[in-house]
């Protein structure tokens, strides 16, 4: 998908555009990449305002016209495949909308080859903060977590590596895309409330499996799923695991699971209105996390 007039307008954009101090850094917990601000003139230029554990402020200047990966700020990750990873974060940007692309990779710099453990797609709108909240099953190992927010007209393959699959995520892309606006414009790109949990598949110790889901909540945040006739909300308390299951107004289950106390659990579990709720909490477990209730000890 080629766009002419984006081309042609590339070459007076050019010449606007001062390499200014490098901003490819890490500061308090993201790393940052302007392109246009060290030398690749169809690339965003701009800074990193914020930076923060929860999230952080980027102002581009100029968007550009080099695809997402223009502007990145990034964070080191460790993923192995098959891991859990919950991705929860506020997304705003000020004046345009948007495309921004997220991804969890690792590039291999011996082959060149990228392995991408996920990825997907949000566009920003004025005036409007996206919710973002995503379980997604690691398809790879990756050791690195991107934000793309570069200038994306959709008319980069056969220049950047991921290109073609990055575009596969978007439904019907080559009718349904519409590019960003002029590559001309700046903005303020705000992410804010971001959590990050990765959880690897179960071991045959269930105390492990209980800290480690312990940590994937503290690190990914809650979740409250309703799930056949309950609302179950799992989540970390200290180190503990919290297990609430409601029916209506009452509660039916409400445990804080310490691995010290795993037996008294399961037998608490295997009793009255809890054991009726057991299937459901047990479901939602494994949609969230991967792990099932045997899996640490409750079944």
């Amino acid at each position: 998908m080629k766009r002419l007039g984006k081309k042609i307008a590339s070459a007076a954009l050019a010449l606007t555009l001062t390499v200014s101090m490098a901003s490819s850094c890490f500061g308090a917990t993201w790393g940052s990449y302007f392109g246009a601000n060290e030398a690749w003139p169809e690339a965003a230029m701009g800074t990193l305002k914020t930076n923060t554990p929860s999230g952080f402020n980027a102002v581009l200047d100029v968007i550009g016209w080099g695809g997402v990966w223009g502007c990145q700020v990034f964070q080191k990750t460790s993923v192995k495949k098959d891991d859990t990873l919950h991705v929860k974060f506020d997304i705003k940007g000020t004046n345009i909308k948007k495309w921004v692309y997220v991804k969890i990779a690792k590039k291999d710099d011996a082959t060149g080859a990228e392995h991408t453990a996920a990825a997907f797609w949000t566009q920003t709108i004025p005036g409007k903060t996206i919710k973002i909240d995503k379980v997604m099953k690691s398809k790879d190992i990756a050791d690195r977590f991107t934000f793309g927010l570069g200038g994306e007209m959709g008319d980069r393959q056969g220049s950047d590596i991921d290109a073609e699959y990055r575009y596969s995520l978007i439904p019907d892309f080559d009718h349904s895309f519409i590019p960003d606006e002029d590559a001309t414009m700046g903005t303020d790109i705000t992410v804010s409330g971001f959590k990050y949990g990765i959880i690897s598949k179960a071991t045959s110790n269930k105390k492990t499996n209980l800290k480690n889901l312990n940590k994937y909540l503290k690190d990914g945040g809650s979740f409250t799923v309703k799930k056949s006739g309950y609302k179950v909300t799992l989540s970390a308390s200290g180190s503990k695991v919290a297990i609430l299951a409601k029916k209506g107004s009452k509660k039916v289950v409400n445990f804080k699971v310490a691995s010290s106390k795993l037996k008294k659990f399961k037998k608490k579990f295997n009793k009255g209105k809890a054991k009726k709720a057991r299937t459901a909490v047990d479901k939602v477990l494994k949609a969230k996390s991967g792990l099932t209730l045997k899996n640490i000890g409750l079944k």
